[in-house]
């Protein structure tokens, strides 16, 4: 006798399998996070002077500090003027994460540098900074965004859509930085057209013999 199966429901197996899974990818989100973070504080303590305090690690750990940064999906071009041709500025969306990967409002300053690799010479089109008091201002928390939100005009369009930004976040906490990556997207402005076609002057009518 031959017996059909048709879709049942997931195995408990299956379950438990799906549930260790993600697990796993939690704490490993969680270990690199914490690699990132040590990294930083390592770089933070060899450039440290000595002019500065600072809470003692123990203290540190216990707070909710800056682990890694990204820049957020939504960053890309924008306008200033209206009525501009095209993208005059870029709109660089960092965001400070936390040790189990939340969002935070973390004070600090930010570097950001725009390149255009796809010019032969890898041109940096931009460099701008940022202070605590200008990420202060810049700060957008909704439901849907946590993060800051940082205006970086162009003195000129580039020459290609696809630029590579770079942000390096500062926490003023630890003294930590952390740095991010992401190729955002401009509108560029349109190609001009070449000039009017010149004019040529109608053929003579011919004249009929008599």
């Amino acid at each position: 006798m031959v017996c059909f199966c048709g879709c049942g429901k997931p195995s408990a197996a299956n379950i438990t399998v799906r549930k260790d899974n993600q697990e796993l990818h939690e704490k490993l989100d969680q270990l690199e996070r914490a690699r990132v973070a040590d990294a930083a504080t390592i770089r933070a303590l060899e450039q440290q002077k000595g002019t500065l305090p600072t809470l003692p690690q123990d203290r540190l750990e216990r707070l909710f500090t800056t682990h890694s940064i990204e820049i957020a999906r939504l960053s890309g071009g924008g306008k200033i003027k209206l009525d501009s041709p095209g993208d005059d500025c870029i709109k660089v969306h960092v965001e400070p994460v936390d040790q189990t990967g939340d969002a935070i409002k973390a004070a600090g300053s930010v570097v950001v540098e725009a390149f255009d690799l796809n010019d032969p010479e890898h041109r940096q089109i931009g460099h701008w900074e940022f202070s605590n008091d200008d990420l202060r201002k810049a700060w957008v928390g909704t439901l849907l965004m946590n993060e800051y939100v940082l205006t970086c005009p162009l003195r000129e369009p580039p020459k290609h859509a696809e630029i590579t930004v770079n942000a390096t976040f500062t926490d003023e906490l630890t003294q930590r930085t952390f740095t991010a990556q992401r190729a955002v997207k401009i509108t560029l402005p349109p190609a001009p057209t070449s000039g009017p076609a010149p004019v040529t002057a109608p053929a003579p009518t011919p004249i009929s013999g008599r």
